[in-house]
């Protein structure tokens, strides 16, 4: 199943230098914490910034607003997410019998959408993010479903 490609939900960023991918990443795990704890309603730049030991000029840089720190944050699960499809352990991951991914995929697709309704709601491009969530995916449940 390598043969898919991960579907980025926003723009691919530009390369970055290593402490800006240092604090990106510190800022990504912070927010997941603490919607993790709190709930997305309750996530504040401050409280990442704090969370991640940057100040809070650092996540507006990086982010802009707490709209494009949610959508940042949905795209990097989204990726997290796709990775364990395209090459994690089995079931969910290639190697396991097609009946036994199939439903492991369905699992999987439907618990990370349920919980990251949230973010996906409090990010700029909704629509886009339906769609990006759906899309390429019906390829990968189409060829598993040829091989039950």
């Amino acid at each position: 199943m390598s043969d898919f490609p991960l579907l980025p939900l926003l723009e691919t960023p530009a390369p970055e230098r290593r402490d800006a991918a240092r604090n990106r990443l510190a800022l990504l795990e912070a927010a997941q914490r603490l919607v993790d704890e709190c709930g997305v309603e309750h996530v504040t730049m401050d409280a990442v910034a704090h969370a991640a030991g940057v100040g809070k000029g650092t996540v507006f840089r990086r982010f802009e607003s707490r709209e494009g720190l949610m959508g940042a944050l949905l795209n990097h699960s989204e990726t997290e997410w796709q990775a364990a499809v395209l090459s994690g352990p089995p079931p969910l991951g290639p190697g396991a019998q097609p009946l036994d991914r199939l439903t492991a995929y369905g699992q999987a697709r439907i618990d990370f959408l349920i919980g990251h309704l949230s973010s996906a709601a409090l990010s700029q491009t909704p629509a886009r993010v339906a769609d990006r969530l759906g899309r390429g995916w019906s390829d990968l449940v189409r060829r598993v479903t040829r091989e039950a």
